[in-house]
């Protein structure tokens, strides 16, 4: 394992009848008999006990993927077929006529499927149904693969691989949670039945990025870090999943010179096979992280560039998506596609308007006050859509200028971790609507409550995180036990309903040295396990960390 990664030990709670089962059917399907009827059965049943929580799908799921991933053999010597090389031409989609990425296509469905001829029709419609699942349009996406369905069968094997793939990631949007596992079972069953290894390994990656990881993100980076020790050597797609998702791992499991070293291998390793957005990307963090850690102007500044180009290339294939869109959907489809596409157009014009700021406060290569950055970037970060905070990708793309401003003003930070107590029994109880509404009106109070130089992030389901400059232990507590309190008696009124919930916070505080690197992944983990340490004793509290609770 390479030095500057490491693994951490994992326990899923399976039955041990379903550890047996799943063992014989993982060792029999590597031994090419891929009947997975009983294992199917058993896992049926359990989650029918389970009242169809889709916890505990992932949990079977997350057994599933490393059962097969420790049953893998990945030498030096595994060549890496054509139908797995056909994968990276996903990345060219849309593919219009007459374009290269389409030539290579037809002739390789034309060598796996030659008694079949191509229909271009389908195809497209195909290619309708995976850009609607990046997009977000599910309800579109699901219309397309109706339509699909009807005309793809054993003898167009290459696309219906590429269908059943994109149909078990839809599977997922419609939280169909049962039939997706039996979907991604079935599509690995037939790779290891035809030995095509690497794309069982792509098979598997895709797998788990389908899955919600709130809870599990521990077991992600094992699991990541287990499939990555058998592509040590390996320059191909696999390994730029591998090193993408790893990087994509949140400030609590990765820390920023982490990720600048899976930047670096991206870079050096994998840039021909990654999409344009995913490059704009990583060199939009590593100007980040050279400029704002380690301060290397110049450095920064290419890597910026590079982020710039890669931009423009994310404007040109969203043009193209658009023009292929109006072109291959019916004039109502278009209509509401357009939805979808908007979205992107602002991401965009956010992440260009964000890039400029930070090229320009790189040349200048000086910052004042954490208040006149907060203002020069609120209005361009990226917001959690349903409460209008910050969210993940502001905490790993940015936060770390402002932390790095305060340590440069010598001022004390505080970090409080905030969880929503039972929230799960009134979403179930009462409705996703009312515990939006609850979630809402929480956020409201959180903008209210701190100041201006604050920062508010929507950190994931119910909990929030809280990252307050200068200030000490004394206002933190103060503040953090009138937010408690004000949670505790307030009236959540929705429609002629009345709700009541309470709030668990977990404190964590740094005072760094000037000229000190911030670790923030450290000071948002004591804050979540002091948090821990509150719901464990009671909920409705604040905890403060301390040895005692890290012990």
């Amino acid at each position: 394992m390479r030095r500057w990664i490491s693994e951490t030990n994992y326990n899923l709670d399976v039955s041990d009848e379903v550890k047996r089962v799943v063992s014989q059917t993982v060792t029999e399907l590597m031994s090419g008999v891929s009947d997975l009827s009983y294992l199917v059965t058993l896992l049926e049943d359990q989650y029918q006990k389970a009242g169809n929580d889709p916890r505990v799908f992932g949990m079977y799921s997350l057994y599933l993927i490393n059962s097969i991933v420790e049953a893998l053999d990945i030498g030096s010597d595994v060549q890496e077929s054509d139908s797995f090389q056909l994968l990276t031409l996903l990345n060219c989609l849309p593919m219009k006529p007459g374009s290269l990425c389409l030539s290579q296509l037809l002739k390789h469905v034309e060598k796996y499927d030659p008694d079949t001829p191509f229909d271009m029709k389908t195809f497209d419609e195909l290619q309708l149904m995976i850009i609607a699942l990046d997009i977000g349009d599910y309800e579109f996406a699901e219309e397309m693969a109706d339509s699909i369905k009807e005309k793809l069968d054993s003898s167009q094997s290459e696309l219906l691989y590429v269908f059943q793939m994109h149909y078990a990631i839809l599977l997922n949007h419609k939280q169909e949670f049962f039939q997706q596992l039996i979907a991604w079972l079935s599509l690995i069953g037939s790779n290891l039945d035809s030995s095509d290894v690497n794309r069982t390994v792509y098979l598997l990656l895709r797998w788990l990025d389908t899955l919600d990881w709130h809870h599990d993100v521990d077991f992600k980076k094992v699991l990541l870090l287990k499939i990555y020790k058998l592509y040590p050597y390996k320059k191909n797609l696999n390994t730029a999943m591998l090193l993408w998702e790893l990087f994509r791992l949140d400030a609590k499991h990765v820390t920023p010179s982490e990720k600048m070293q899976f930047v670096k291998k991206l870079i050096q390793h994998a840039k021909p096979l990654m999409h344009v957005q995913q490059l704009q990307s990583i060199y939009y963090f590593a100007g980040n992280y050279s400029s704002g850690i380690q301060s290397r102007i110049k450095e920064s500044l290419t890597y910026y560039q590079s982020s710039n180009y890669y931009l423009k290339k994310s404007w040109d294939l969203l043009r193209d998506t658009s023009s292929f869109l109006r072109k291959y959907a019916s004039p109502e489809q278009y209509v509401g596609l357009m939805d979808f596409i908007e979205e992107k157009i602002v991401e965009f014009s956010n992440q260009v308007s964000l890039q400029n700021i930070c090229y320009m406060e790189t040349l200048e290569a000086e910052y004042t006050k954490i208040e006149d950055l907060y203002r020069e970037v609120e209005h361009l970060s990226l917001t959690d859509s349903l409460t209008g905070l910050r969210n993940r990708r502001y905490l790993d793309n940015n936060i770390y200028h402002l932390v790095l401003l305060a340590i440069r003003q010598s001022v004390p930070i505080s970090y409080a971790m905030i969880d929503i107590d039972h929230f799960k029994p009134v979403n179930d109880n009462h409705g996703h609507q009312v515990g939006d509404f609850i979630l809402q009106e929480i956020a409201s109070i959180l903008e209210n409550g701190f100041r201006k130089s604050d920062v508010v992030i929507r950190y994931g389901g119910e909990e929030f995180l809280v990252v307050m400059f200068d200030a000490d232990q004394e206002w933190a507590i103060s503040r953090a036990e009138k937010l408690r309190n004000e949670i505790e008696e307030h009236d959540f009124r929705f429609e002629d309903r009345s709700f009541h919930v309470t709030i668990s916070i977990g404190l964590s505080f740094s005072n760094y040295t000037a000229g000190s690197e911030p670790n923030l992944t450290l000071s948002i983990s004591e804050a979540d396990k002091a948090l821990y340490e509150a719901k464990s004793n009671g909920r409705n509290q604040v905890r403060i960390y301390s040895l005692e609770i890290q012990s």
